[in-house]
């Protein structure tokens, strides 16, 4: 067995042993990162940063990295934790769009997306703040059933990357003229 599934089933494993633990990580897998990307906008209060610029903002980076993450998908095919190993998995839930793929981790290139936006705020606090969830959503995706850390590795990745790229084309552009 690989590290990707040995880390897996460690994490997987101790679904059940702690209800608090369940709990926690069934919170931060499913629902936490909806309550992130609702907090991200009163992040950029002190700018004066508009709420539609916000809106704006998550769009011009996600899009591109949900096209890149879906492109993964389609290369990879890989099927979820709980899908491919029935027998062996705790599945505390099951996801909305459940088959469709494992590899990339679309809720850990929000998450990467929401920690660019983080850092673009210009505050040290709130790019800690969003790290500590992300992390927090992360681990619910694997101890949940529904994905393994490699797949949370490639989506944070392409969820940082992308927006990277974005942000540093118009830079190197703007300094070779």
């Amino acid at each position: 067995m690989n590290w990707d599934k040995t880390l897996f089933f460690k994490i997987n494993g101790l679904v059940g042993k702690n209800r608090a633990l369940d709990i926690f990580s069934e919170f931060g897998g499913r629902f936490l990162l909806y309550f992130m990307m609702g907090f991200m906008p009163f992040i950029f209060i002190y700018d004066s940063f508009p709420y539609i610029g916000y809106i704006y903002m998550f769009l011009i980076f996600w899009l591109p990295a949900l096209f890149v993450s879906l492109l993964v998908g389609l290369i990879v095919k890989r099927p979820r934790p709980y899908i491919a190993h029935k027998k062996e998995v705790k599945s505390l839930f099951v996801p909305l769009i459940g088959k469709w793929k494992s590899m990339p981790s679309d809720h850990a290139l929000s998450c990467a997306v929401l920690v660019s936006m983080a850092v673009l705020s210009g505050s040290y606090y709130n790019v800690i703040i969003y790290i500590i969830l992300s992390l927090w959503v992360c681990w619910g995706r694997v101890y949940g059933g529904v994905h393994y850390a490699s797949d949370i590795v490639v989506g944070f990745l392409i969820g940082i990357i992308v927006p990277a790229l974005l942000i540093l084309k118009p830079l190197f552009y703007i300094l070779s003229v």
